[in-house]
């Protein structure tokens, strides 16, 4: 029994029962599927981290299909491309066969609730804390500014404009002036830090203390953590079965 599959219209897949076997050729019809088209889109977001529109996703699939075509009639393809082809097509086919059998696990909102539970540190936000950083060319400078926040805190938290704030994660702050941070508890000002050429004083105008993220908002990431940690156990159960 033989299935061809086009991935895309130049390169034909004969899955038997003993091979994948590679044959390639030019297109005699530059056309694009809209399946193509979708697949294209998903493929730049995950790899690029971009989104480009339905035209912008056709016109570049249709681009690369009139260069592949060029190369094809003029040049001979490589053994090692039918090699590569050849081995992500098993690789993507045993992927989908496994995730076939994993469907059949059954990941009832029990399972996933038990192991937020079991696994609840996984899910903890370290502190975080919205501040300014105001930065000086002298200690002096910047201990003056220390002074007059101490002073006048709410003139100077008033001052300051939304769009100067940022969000500063207390796990992601370099560990040599973390301690500096750990113990802030309410809006402010830190004593002056020297960052770089500069001396910096930081201006909190918010504290969120460690939280666990909410049971809903990870309830997906859950099931993805346990179909990812059965994936193994699956393919060897079913290469036993071969």
């Amino acid at each position: 029994m033989k299935l061809q599959i086009i991935i895309p219209i130049f390169i034909i897949t004969t899955i038997n029962t003993f091979a994948i076997n590679i044959q390639i050729k030019p297109d005699t019809n530059i056309s694009v599927s809209n399946q193509e088209i979708q697949w294209e889109i998903g493929h730049a977001y995950t790899t690029k981290g971009i989104k480009p529109t339905q035209n912008a996703a056709k016109k570049y699939i249709e681009e690369n299909r009139k260069l592949a075509n060029a190369y094809l009639k003029k040049f001979k393809i490589p053994q090692s491309l039918f090699v590569k082809y050849k081995l992500t097509v098993e690789e993507d086919l045993a992927r989908e066969y496994i995730k076939k059998y994993q469907e059949k696990l059954n990941l009832t909102d029990d399972v996933l609730r038990s192991y937020y539970e079991y696994h609840k540190e996984d899910f903890l936000q370290p502190k975080r804390f919205k501040a300014v950083m105001k930065k000086f060319n002298s200690f002096a400078e910047a201990m003056a500014f220390y002074n007059q926040c101490q002073k006048k805190k709410e003139d100077i938290l008033h001052k300051i404009k939304k769009s100067e704030i940022k969000e500063y994660n207390i796990a992601h702050i370099h560990p040599m002036v973390r301690s500096f941070f750990k113990d802030i508890k309410k809006e402010g000002c830190l004593p002056p830090l020297y960052i770089g050429d500069k001396y910096a004083v930081f201006v909190v105008t918010k504290v969120e203390p460690k939280s666990y993220l909410p049971y809903q908002k990870v309830k997906e990431d859950i099931r993805r953590i346990l179909l990812k940690k059965s994936f193994e156990k699956t393919r060897r159960e079913l290469l036993k079965s071969l």
